[in-house]
């Protein structure tokens, strides 16, 4: 404030302006005057201001504002107030006296902004002024005990927010871990008397928070607290969830196997709730409300398995860990739905994963009758217990959704695919114990009709259907021969029998791969079984495919049957092909699914005859007379949306066809290649009329690239066609053109004679982009925006040329040193060197810097001495482009590929550097005089020339 205005009139002003700012009538800009002013003042050293309208305002916003206003004085001030005794003097029995008398009958906002601002004060006050500030408040506040630990918890909180020097720091920190004695032994009074308040037990928990919080605090210390709270039957659950937490989130402690298997054993018989009897009836009515108890108990006993096991398996006495695994058995299988009538089962899935990984790790140690024991009752007792009672966890019931809110059926599924994971985790333990509970628990389903139950066995099984062994599929085959002799779907409603079926097609799905391996294997029974239920699988995918709902889930199950294209395909492929092929002729079809029943087509047709595949592929490529239309410039339409769709759709065909048939008879010709001559000649055509058509020429592409599979990589003309696109629409549809210039490249290597014309192809495209780069650089800025956007794939593209073909690169250089690989490499360096100094894309300088970085890792002579030729640019691009703003990353690989050339060529490197902007900076000269082989020194010179040259404030 202002010199010469009392201090009446600061605080009328500023009760003023809280009036204004709190008014319904202020208008926004006022408002946010107001809010600066007010801020202003907050930031000010007017203590006494502050002390004003904590103790005389009488609006409770200006309490609140002047108590905040203190702490902060106390916190960015309290230096230059404590250089006066007086005014120190005065802040203290300001600070005592308001808390006192202000304990009952203050807001509890302002109490706590106080109790901050007074730890915040006592501590700036260590060591000098109020060493014993501990006690003093100790013996002021003993018939206060809330109020006074309250102010206790505030001070390891405020000691990382004090702004003092570091040895006043390290005496503060002395003073606090002094005092942890007098603090345990007040808060061990308020614990042992039966009739403290919640209040008083709630800030005497926050108080051991926060001193077990401090630096260098011992654990140990504070277990004359936590063990009797521990085995106390008076202390309130959520007390001991809130310490039990502290606890075991301390790090010291897994460093105390004592201490963990005390806390274990209070756990286990006092702080478990009684579960005599049945314990779902005992503890229903109680664990409603200790959910955080519950993830107390589970967070401790998952991070400290280990230690407990280890323990126990030495100790025959002891019972700990059944104890744990009997109350988490319980837990997770309460009764009740989720989530409305309970909300916690979950909690214990991690404990069943890490006490599985305790087990396994603890028997690969060494054998242990104990650890055995112990492993076979986890088998019969809490894992088998556990599979079967998540498959009840996870099932629907009728009418659900119609009962449940949406928020809550959000959280249902959600919690519903959560849980699988625990479920893959007793199967990874127990697989065939596993598998046999859920097959027993639907064949009870089977015998009751209980179309819920079942689908929660499929639910559960799908997820872990990759991972069932063949030795064990048999019993997924009972499953499926159960599911379809079994009428599971009459007499309910028609979204749960979507509901189940999905299910069941999942199963179905991600046990394919399972079956068709056992279906071929050499072992007679297995093989029978998996052949007759691979016909049954695909049988029911094709019986619901036209169920809407289900359409997808049964194309992708029926795909995952047939896309081995063995001879089983054999065995289906007419009832396929029929289905399929009914399906896709029909319009009104969803594009997506009709393209999913062409693929299915293509693995079925790969078993037959080239006759067989030929007619149906003229049943199925109907529009190509529009598609030579369109590229003839010919076609017209009244409704060129749905043209284009019909279009693309075509084209989709197209790409699928080729990329599902793949003959497995080599005898006789490949209808494919027929498909690709006859279809090609129409896509050169899109090419030429359409290729500033981003959507077609991402068809157009797609389906030449698909043709690729089939191309055999000797054709001349096929070499000729596919260049041609590429290099026509490179530049103009990188997106489009990228990958298939890459498929192009990896097709044509194949072919060792044709690998000089693939150099100079990739030497002439590599120059195009160069040129077109430079020529962006001509442009205004909307238009080289646009082509920079196109260069993070064009440099995907370059890098692939690298890192796929070096071999063939290296090769030439070495053997024929072929201009076309230099040209190749001169405008490669060039494009690089451009986009380091120029692009504002980190993405892009990553890429660019990267591919350096590559070429000079493979530390192949030849390819070092072209680039060394170029050093000069290369060094003084990057080392200039270090001086600008740069992610950390981008930073390393600059200083990589300089750190290189440094070693390699010290010499010349030097002389390039000293020619650049900074090159007099000490670290540079420093780092240009190490010694070349030191890497690890020069990297960490530039990098700290880089972190200062770039700072905002450089």
């Amino acid at each position: 404030m202002a010199s010469g205005v009392s201090l009446e009139q600061r605080a009328e002003q500023t009760i003023s302006l809280h009036a204004e700012m709190l008014a319904a009538s202020t208008r926004p800009e006022r408002r946010s005057e107001i809010n600066s002013q007010l801020e202003a003042i907050r930031a000010s050293d007017d203590w006494q201001l502050a002390c004003f309208l904590v103790e005389r305002a009488a609006d409770l916003a200006s309490q609140f504002f002047g108590a905040s206003m203190l702490y902060e004085i106390t916190k960015n001030h309290c230096a230059c107030l404590l250089e006066s005794p007086e005014v120190t003097d005065s802040l203290r029995k300001f600070l005592f006296t308001v808390l006192s008398q202000g304990a009952n009958s203050r807001s509890q906002s302002v109490i706590n902004k106080l109790s901050s601002a007074m730890a915040m004060f006592a501590l700036n006050c260590i060591p000098d002024i109020w060493d014993n500030s501990i006690y003093d408040m100790t013996c002021a506040w003993s018939s206060e005990p809330e109020l006074l630990l309250r102010v206790l918890a505030e001070m390891p909180l405020e000691f990382y927010n004090l702004k003092v020097q570091l040895a006043q720091r390290s005496a503060i920190r002395s003073v606090l871990q002094r005092s942890s004695e007098s603090i345990i032994r007040i808060i061990h009074t308020v614990f042992s008397q039966a009739e403290s308040s919640p209040s008083l037990s709630n800030a005497a928990v926050e108080c051991v928070e926060s001193w077990m919080k401090l630096p260098n605090i011992s654990v140990l210390e504070w277990k004359p607290i936590l063990i009797p709270i521990f085995t106390s039957n008076s202390q309130d659950g959520a007390t001991v969830a809130r310490l039990l937490t502290i606890l075991y989130t301390n790090e010291e402690l897994g460093r105390m196997d004592r201490f963990v298997l005390e806390v274990a054993e209070c756990i286990a018989c006092s702080i478990i709730p009684d579960s005599s009897g049945d314990p779902l009836v005992n503890l229903e009515d109680e664990l409603e409300h200790i959910t955080s108890l519950i993830a107390a108990i589970s967070g401790f006993s998952e991070i400290y398995v280990y230690t407990l096991c280890s323990h126990a398996f030495q100790n025959p006495a002891d019972t700990e860990n059944k104890t744990l695994c009997t109350f988490f058995l319980t837990i997770s299988s309460f009764p009740g739905q989720y989530p409305v009538e309970e909300c916690f089962s979950e909690i214990p899935d991690s404990f069943w994963s890490e006490l599985r990984t305790a087990v396994t790790s603890l028997l690969n140690e060494g054998s242990n009758p104990l650890l055995k024991d112990f492993r076979k009752t986890c088998e019969s007792q809490y894992y088998a217990a556990f599979a079967r009672l998540l498959v009840s966890k996870l099932a629907f019931s009728r009418g659900m959704e119609a009962r449940f809110s949406k928020e809550e059926m959000e959280k249902w599924k959600l919690y519903r695919n959560m849980r699988l994971e625990p479920a893959r985790i007793a199967f990874l333990f127990f697989e065939r114990s596993t598998i046999q509970i859920l097959l027993s628990v639907l064949q009870e389903a089977a015998s009751n009709r209980d179309l819920f139950q079942a689908e929660s066995v499929f639910h559960v099984t799908q997820f872990i259907g990759d991972i069932i062994s063949e030795s064990n599929i048999h019993f997924v085959i009972e499953m499926i021969n159960i599911a379809t002799t079994t009428d599971f779907l009459s007499g309910f409603d028609e979204c749960d029998v979507h509901l189940y079926l999905a299910s069941f097609l999942s199963l179905l799905q991600n046990t394919a791969s399972c079956i068709v391996g056992c279906a071929e294997d050499g072992r007679q029974d297995r093989a029978h079984l998996c052949v007759e239920i691979y016909k049954v699988c695909v049988g029911v995918a094709l019986r619901y495919l036209s169920v809407p709902k289900l359409t997808e889930k049964c194309l992708s199950t029926l795909e995952r049957y047939v896309e081995g294209r063995t001879n089983l395909n054999a065995m289906v492929a007419e009832e396929v092909l029929n289905v399929c092929f009914a399906y896709f002729s029909d319009e009104g079809n969803a594009s997506a699914n009709r393209i999913a029943c062409l693929r299915c087509i293509g693995c079925c047709l790969s078993v037959k005859s080239y006759d067989e595949v030929i007619s149906a592929l003229r049943m199925i490529i109907s529009d190509k007379q529009k598609l030579d239309a369109l590229g003839d410039g010919t076609f017209s339409s009244e409704n060129p949306e749905s043209t284009e769709k019909q279009f693309l759709f075509e084209l989709d065909v197209y790409t699928n066809l080729l990329g599902s048939i793949r003959m497995t008879s080599s005898e006789g010709e490949n209808p494919c290649t027929l498909l690709l001559e006859t279809y090609v000649p129409t896509f050169t055509k899109l090419v030429n009329r359409y290729s500033s058509n981003a959507k077609l020429m991402q068809s157009v592409t797609a389906a030449l690239k698909a043709g690729l599979n089939v191309l055999d990589p000797t054709s001349e003309k096929f070499f000729v066609i596919y260049s041609d696109v590429i290099e026509q629409i490179l530049l103009l549809q990188p997106y489009s053109a990228s990958p298939l210039a890459q498929s192009f490249l990896l097709t044509f290597a194949g072919n060792q004679s044709a690998h000089p014309v693939l150099l100079g192809k990739v030497a002439d495209w590599m120059a195009a982009i160069q040129a077109d780069w430079e020529h962006t650089q001509t442009l205004s800025p909307e238009e080289r925006s646009w082509k920079e956007d196109d260069q993070e794939e064009l440099l995907k593209f370059v890098a692939g040329i690298i890192r796929k073909h070096w071999n063939i690169v290296v090769e030439h250089l070495k053997q024929h040193n072929s201009p076309d690989v230099g040209r190749f490499l001169d405008s490669l360096v060039a494009y690089l060197c451009d986009h380091v100094s120029r692009s504002c894309n980190s993405e892009v300088v990553k890429r660019s810097v990267g591919i350096f970085q590559f070429m000079l890792n493979k530390k192949e002579p030849v390819m070092n001495e072209v680039l060394a030729n170029k050093g000069e640019l290369i060094v003084a691009t990057l080392f200039v482009r270090l001086q600008s703003d740069l992610l950390s990353s981008i930073v390393n690989l600059i200083t990589d590929v300089l750190q290189f050339f440094y070693a390699n060529y010290s010499q010349e490197t030097r002389a390039v550097i000293s020619r650049q902007p900074n090159s007099d900076n000490p670290e540079v000269v420093k780092a240009l005089s190490v010694n070349p082989a030191n890497k690890r020194e020069f990297l960490v010179l530039l990098r700290n020339f880089h972190k200062r040259i770039a700072s905002p404030a450089a």
